[in-house]
């Protein structure tokens, strides 16, 4: 059996280094990580790490605004709200995480940055679409090109739109994204409310992509692994 985690030989015999920090997660198929060789070499305390997460919690809350503007990149809107939300991260940072230095700080605002673009060009409108196509398929028993069709001219998925006027005019994408469809919807069963049905979209959409995973993630989960092989600080509150 693999382990998820083994410890790098560059850091196995270098005695100022904790166990903690010698512990690094496997990156499987060499990219489920988005820097993996940056997010082990980085070599910070269990401290910084664990603070690091609340710090991200914190700026995928306060920077929620940012999501409205992201379809304007790149353009110089886009410039001025990247900068007025590098700012404000900082400021983040400054006044509740003191065990966050500027590098991380700046470097937790980037990936929630990417990550917000990510989203917008991967996922974003998808649920409600697929939803909007479903509700047609379903109610009026008609197929998922006429639905599609309904929901083009309806012009309310300005990310997608190029897509579904694409499908209209193209088989080939016409036929990719009923996959999608089909593979969005497929656990919807007859019964099902209209609420689980869009939560069921909504899931499935998450998995059409396989979205590298962001530091934060990465440390989520090497705090979970060094948790249950007991080596955490020996203060350390398992419940916490």
């Amino acid at each position: 059996m693999t382990l998820d985690w083994f410890i790098h030989p560059d850091y196995e015999f270098c005695s100022s280094l904790t166990d903690y920090q010698r512990l690094v997660l496997r990156n499987y198929g060499g990219t489920e990580y988005g820097r993996w060789s940056e997010y082990h070499s980085c070599l910070r305390s269990y401290k910084t790490e664990k603070e690091y997460v609340k710090y991200c919690e914190e700026l995928s809350k306060k920077l929620k605004w940012m999501e409205d503007y992201v379809c304007t990149c790149p353009s110089r809107k886009w410039d001025y709200i990247t900068t007025r939300a590098a700012y404000q991260a900082i400021r983040i940072a400054a006044t509740d995480f003191h065990e966050i230095d500027l590098s991380l700080a700046y470097s937790g605002y980037n990936e929630c940055r990417r990550s917000m673009g990510y989203d917008a060009t991967w996922f974003k409108e998808y649920d409600d679409l697929y939803f909007e196509i479903w509700q047609r398929v379903t109610k009026k028993s008609i197929s998922f090109k006429d639905a599609l069709e309904e929901v083009c001219k309806l012009n309310r998925f300005p990310l997608r739109q190029y897509r579904m006027e694409g499908a209209l005019e193209c088989d080939y994408t016409m036929m990719w994204m009923e996959t999608e469809y089909q593979t969005c919807t497929k656990d919807i069963a007859s019964g099902d409310t209209e609420e689980k049905a869009r939560r069921l979209i909504a899931e499935a959409v998450q998995t059409l992509v396989n979205k590298p995973k962001s530091y934060e993630q990465y440390i989520r989960k090497k705090i979970e692994i060094a948790r249950i092989i007991g080596i955490l600080p020996p203060d350390e509150d398992p419940e916490e």
